[in-house]
């Protein structure tokens, strides 16, 4: 995960170059490799049309993809299962009604906003527009000094 243009770089170094760069930057590695192939992906947000169709449920990364921002893609894929699971608990033989009900209805809504606020942390972070800088330095005093509501948002955002 880095800015385009490093990744341009990256992908442009030779391999015996490219491998020094990984031995320096990554944990060790405690083996000899050798890069065969090298690939690169941009990151993107999508979301899933529907979660639930005929007899195919969509749960955690091929239901939604977010900015890989503190983990919360693992943490509402992880909150889509604990859903899923609650769906198979009330009704042990649930069908496409109830899983698009009880499952898919509560989850998109669920991500839909956590892709949403990782996507405006991402942008308050991601640049130095003085204005927004002033905007986001007074959003994080406000909320260090929030209380139980910074206790509650916390919580969440960890899956709790």
């Amino acid at each position: 995960y880095h800015q385009a243009s490093e990744i341009a770089h990256l992908r442009s170094l030779s391999d015996e170059v490219l491998k020094t760069k990984i031995v320096q930057d990554f944990p060790p590695i405690h083996s000899d490799f050798t890069i065969i192939e090298r690939a690169s992906f941009p990151l993107v947000r999508a979301h899933a049309n529907q979660y639930v169709r005929h007899n195919a449920v969509l749960v955690g990364d091929a239901a939604h993809t977010i900015n890989p921002l503190a983990g919360q893609g693992v943490n509402i894929g992880f909150k889509d299962v604990e859903a899923l699971l609650n769906v198979f608990e009330q009704n042990h033989t649930p069908n496409t009604h109830n899983m698009q009900q009880l499952y898919e209805k509560e989850r998109r809504h669920q991500n839909l906003l956590m892709m949403t606020a990782m996507d405006a942390f991402y942008l308050a972070f991601s640049n130095d527009i003085t204005p927004l800088k002033w905007l986001r330095n007074a959003a994080l005093k406000f909320a260090e000094n929030a209380g139980p509501a910074k206790q509650r948002a916390l919580k969440y955002a960890l899956g709790l």
